[in-house]
């Protein structure tokens, strides 16, 4: 009797740790992505900040170079009297533009 007992008991606890310690694996993935995404946010920082300071003047007109690293993706939303165009920032900032 008691061994029946015991073993439902460890069975229930055996469920009860296995679904925390699974609990645990996906919020430790969760994190370790998050800091995978943070790596790359302050990488593109760093790469912009680099960018800008190598200047060694005030920029005054368009200049390519920040342009491509600011810039990751020109979509074009439509094309009628206007352009609606979407830049995709390096960081993931999505910036809408309208040029009439």
């Amino acid at each position: 009797m008691y061994n029946n007992a015991d073993s439902e008991v460890y069975n229930e606890e055996y469920k009860s740790i296995s679904g925390e310690l699974e609990e645990v694996r996906k919020k430790r993935l969760e994190f370790n992505k998050e800091i995978e995404s943070n790596n790359g946010l302050k990488q593109r920082f760093d790469e912009i900040q680099e960018a800008i300071t190598r200047r060694d003047s005030l920029i005054e007109e368009f200049e390519e170079e920040i342009f491509n690293v600011l810039v990751e993706k020109i979509e074009v939303l439509t094309q009628r009297i206007f352009y609606l165009m979407k830049f995709k920032q390096q960081i993931g900032l999505p910036v809408n533009h309208i040029r009439v």
